[in-house]
């Protein structure tokens, strides 16, 4: 008997699985972004899994181990833990590895962020022609006329 935490992060990786496996050999960076799911060839330890200075990545106790139709699943929560008592608070972030081990040997790993930062785009400004009109006086009045018709003055 699962909690339904665990039941919720076992239907992500089944999910995940049964799209194309895109195995990378080591994990990357926007593995704690909110909803990434990656897969990776290569064991690691939590400690190289991107982290904040004053916090790391910490296992939850419990550890369960499912059996599915293509082998066996162990996996855990991973919450963030400061290094020191005295470090400042700590984000409330939840990451899942999963150990997959397949009936005809391979093995690989899965992360899941179930809580993390959300990939920004307010810092995105959208860029249109009018923004690069201060560069009319050094084109040809023509062509500055063509691109910026309302920026160049009659004559």
């Amino acid at each position: 008997h699962m909690s339904p935490e665990f039941n919720q992060a076992l239907s992500i990786l089944l999910s995940s699985l049964n799209n194309s496996l895109d195995l990378q050999e080591t994990i990357s960076g926007d593995c704690v972004l909110q909803g990434s799911v990656q897969f990776i060839q290569n064991t690691f330890a939590s400690k190289h899994i991107p982290s904040s200075g004053n916090w790391r990545w910490n296992q939850a106790k419990p550890r369960k181990t499912v059996y599915i139709p293509e082998g066996q699943v162990t996996f855990f929560k991973l919450t963030p833990r400061k290094y020191h008592p005295h470090d400042g608070p700590v984000p409330s972030y939840k990451l899942w590895k999963f150990c997959i081990k397949m009936k005809n040997g391979a093995v690989f790993y899965c992360l899941w962020c179930e809580k993390g930062p959300v990939e920004s785009t307010s810092d995105i400004q959208e860029v249109t022609l009018q923004d690069f009109s201060f560069l009319a006086p050094f084109m040809s009045p023509n062509t500055a006329a063509d691109l910026w018709p309302s920026s160049v003055p009659p004559g």
